[in-house]
């Protein structure tokens, strides 16, 4: 029978049909409104009700609001609503459930079991008995209690389904790798691929700290001594991982852009090795020589070895920076660590009489060597660690944190935690002004502005009001640096324009040299002995140059144009990268900022020092740098 509240004749609306609109009512002539109370709610509280047979037309409505979560938008034909209701919260929902005639139907009796409209129905088409299907173009749910499916069309049913919930979901939106581990020993394989990279990651943060004691390790036994640790270590840790997680992917294989061009250097200088050394053809016909070659293959082979040590230190620090947390502990490992040479680099020099870590010192005497000979390379070792600690700092003092009712204090704990880091970094900042290296302060100085500059910007979002700040650091930096330990560097300052016409004079001799060789080189390693037969006046014959001081012209002269260009593409590739890192990410970027700090430090000592080729501040630069690559995982992450 007809609804009797019903007062107008126009077909009723199938319960379950949505036209527009999510749980909007409209009322005659005025605009829409939320629904107090929809389906979604009221049906679950009366889901017992239709399962115990209380009408096939409220079990449909109620069961579908129940399991989607949706509810029956409005329809045309609510006019009645508030006329037949006596409880406001649920009209509209009650005349449309009311309008239909309720018949007992046995709760198996299936779903797309619709009663007879009645009279009101007007030419509407026939509704299927009990136990028939619906034609498929309705797109409803239909479930045959009378002919339950069997268990092998279930588990098709659920496949399909999952197949099709996995494509519409977007799994490339963050550009971020899932690694899915399933059941108890996936959970353990995880586990235990965590801990492998979190004592690998100490170790490596322990070997760079440890490789500036002896020496800066600028000497070829301790060049033997790390190419043999890093590669047994790399050996290990891959054959380990191999064991542990065979799905494991090895993230360095997606660097070839920087690999490749990395990896010509050593394999060019093992090519001139070869041929100046044991394939070495000495008599030649019409005293012809081999266009590739070495001056000295002992040192080119030393050398060689060294680079592969280095090499295997790149790919061994990216495997393991797959974690954030992982990553930002290695990072401040190695703050600490150069904070440590910075605190004995100081004592050595005001309270134990300027002596050095391996006995008496002969040369650099009145300024902070710390555990290097150099004082220049010294600063630049700082001013790496300068730039790290700087990212670290902001990064940490950006974090979010909760607010303490009182509100953030001059003294509260956060605060105290800070200004015991800046500290730190400024013990760092005062050591490397007293080594009194010229170019050390300034590089080490613009690269740690840089990466103050990177960090404000990145969390204010305006250039002027980062600018601002790091001008206004730099000025106080040089007001308060120069007031201490600024003597020393202006009075090495006045001989600047003497030491550069004598470097000038260097660097013609160094460009004929180039000219001579400009694609094979002179050999690996081998710029003492090369320019030794180069050297002519004005440059005095009374000091031994071994080195050009400067890197650029001491790769052309060695490796030649071409193949000593290219480990300066991969740096600028490294740099591109880490520009797209900073771009991109929204946290976990402190460490590429670093590293695009110590970019623009190194490239600018490198014209006038030869402090990338020790090998501390190699080992040190190249872990920064592959820190500040690694691809960061949200899930799963080893």
């Amino acid at each position: 029978m007809p609804c009797p509240r019903a007062r107008h004749p126009r077909p009723l609306p199938d319960p379950l049909h949505r036209p527009s609109g999510r749980g909007f009512r409209r009322r005659p002539g005025g605009p829409a409104r939320r629904g107090r109370r929809g389906p979604a709610a009221l049906g679950r509280d009366r889901v017992a009700e239709g399962l115990a047979g209380r009408g096939t037309a409220w079990f449909r409505v109620v069961a579908r609001a129940a399991t989607t979560g949706r509810r029956p938008g409005p329809d045309r034909h609510s006019r009645c609503r508030g006329a037949g209701c006596r409880d406001p919260g649920r009209r509209g929902f009650a005349d449309r459930i009311c309008r239909w005639p309720v018949r007992a139907v046995s709760p198996v009796s299936g779903l797309d079991d619709r009663p007879d409209r009645g009279p009101a129905t007007r030419g509407a088409a026939p509704v299927p008995r009990a136990g028939e299907n619906r034609p498929a173009s309705h797109g409803r749910l239909m479930i045959d209690f009378d002919k339950p499916r069997s268990a092998q069309a279930q588990a098709r049913a659920e496949a399909r389904a999952d197949e099709t919930r996995r494509a519409a979901l977007p799994d490339d939106a963050f550009g971020f790798e899932e690694i899915r581990l399933e059941g108890e020993n996936g959970q353990a394989t995880g586990a235990l691929a965590r801990r492998i990279n979190d004592r690998v990651g100490a170790v490596l943060v322990a070997v760079v700290v440890l490789a500036a004691i002896p020496l800066a390790s600028a000497r070829p036994v301790f060049w033997m001594i790390w190419a043999a640790v890093l590669g047994l270590m790399l050996a290990v840790y891959m054959v380990t991982v191999a064991l542990v997680d065979p799905a494991r992917p090895i993230n360095s294989l997606k660097l070839k852009a920087v690999l490749l061009p990395a990896l010509a250097m050593p394999l060019f200088g093992l090519v001139q090795y070869l041929v100046g050394g044991p394939l070495a053809l000495d008599d030649l016909p019409g005293g012809l020589r081999t266009p590739v070659g070495t001056l000295a293959p002992e040192a080119t082979f030393m050398a060689v070895v060294r680079l592969f040590g280095l090499f295997a230190l790149f790919v061994l620090v990216h495997e393991v920076s797959t974690r954030a947390r992982r990553v930002t502990a290695m990072a401040w490992g190695l703050f600490a660590g150069v904070a440590l040479h910075a605190v004995w680099a100081l004592i050595a020099l005001v309270f134990l009489d300027d002596v050095a870590f391996w006995g008496e010192k002969t040369a650099y005497l009145g300024v902070a060597t710390g555990t290097f000979v150099n004082r220049n390379s010294f600063a630049n070792f700082l001013g790496m660690g300068l730039g790290l600690g700087v990212a670290l700092i902001l990064a940490r003092a950006a974090r979010p944190h909760l607010r303490m009712p009182g509100g953030r204090t001059l003294l509260s704990e956060r605060n105290l935690e800070t200004a015991a880091l800046w500290l730190v970094a400024g013990i760092i900042l005062i050591a490397m002004l007293a080594t009194q290296s010229r170019m050390g302060v300034v590089s080490g100085g613009i690269g740690a502005l840089l990466v103050y500059f990177v960090m404000k910007l990145k969390r204010d979002h305006t250039v002027l009001a980062a600018a601002t700040r790091t001008a206004v650091i730099a000025l106080a930096g040089i007001v308060v640096g120069f007031g201490v330990f600024g003597r020393g560097l202006l009075e090495r300052g006045l001989f600047t324009a003497t030491e550069a016409v004598n470097r000038s004079e260097i660097y013609k001799q160094v460009i004929g040299m180039i000219a001579e060789r400009p694609l094979a080189g002179t050999g690996l390693d081998t710029f003492q002995p090369a320019f030794e037969i180069a050297q002519q006046p004005p440059v005095s014959a009374a000091l031994v140059w071994r080195l050009a001081h400067n890197s650029y012209l001491t790769l052309w002269s060695e490796m030649g144009l071409i193949v000593g260009t290219l480990p300066l593409i991969a740096v600028a590739v490294i740099a591109v990268k880490l520009v797209t890192i900073i771009r991109r990410r929204r946290t976990d970027y402190a460490v590429a900022a670093a590293g695009l700090g110590v970019i623009v430090q190194q490239a600018l000592h490198a014209t006038v020092d030869f402090s990338l080729e020790i090998q501390a501040n190699l080992m040190l630069f190249i872990v920064i740098l592959a820190m500040g690559l690694g691809r960061l995982r949200r899930k799963a992450t080893r």
